[in-house]
C-alpha cells in the first residue's frame, strides 16, 4: 500500500484509510487508484474478511476527484479521449472488485436476504 491509502486489519474487519487530507483525500490520482485497486484484490483473496471499512483522515471523508485537477484539466482529467478512457477502465476495474467482495460470502447473502424480508439473520460463519 501507499502512503495515500492505509491498509489495516483486525480479525474479519479491513479498514481502508484515503490518506490525503490536504487534498480532501481526493480519488483520482493513479497511485491512490492502484492502491485501492491492489487493495480490493486482496480482500477479494481473503475469506477471512466479513467487513470493509472505507474512511477518509482528516476532516473530509473524499472530496471524489481532485476539483483543481478538473478545472485546469490535469491529471486523470486531462489528455485526449484514449487517456482518459484508459483511466475509466481502471475506475470500473476497481468498481467490479468492490462487486465480487460484495458478494463473496453466503452470510453476506443471507444478512441482505433479511434485511428485504425484515426479520433476523441467520449467520454460519460462511
Amino acid at each position: 500500500m501507499t502512503q495515500n491509502l492505509l491498509y489495516d486489519q483486525q480479525g474479519s474487519i479491513v479498514t481502508l484509510t484515503l490518506n490525503d487530507p490536504e487534498l480532501r483525500n481526493a480519488i483520482s490520482g493513479m497511485e491512490v487508484i492502484d492502491a485501492l485497486v491492489a487493495a480490493l484484490d486482496r480482500i477479494n483473496k481473503d475469506y477471512e474478511v466479513r467487513c470493509v471499512i472505507l474512511t477518509g483522515a482528516g476532516s473530509a471523508f473524499s472530496s471524489g476527484g481532485n476539483v483543481k485537477d478538473m478545472k485546469d484539466r490535469g491529471g486523470m482529467f486531462g489528455g485526449d479521449v484514449y487517456g482518459v478512457r484508459t483511466e475509466l477502465s481502471t475506475l470500473l476495474d476497481m468498481s467490479a472488485s468492490m462487486q465480487a467482495i460484495a458478494h463473496q460470502s453466503e452470510d453476506h447473502m443471507e444478512a441482505v436476504n433479511a434485511f428485504l424480508e425484515k426479520r433476523k439473520p441467520v449467520f454460519k460463519g460462511r
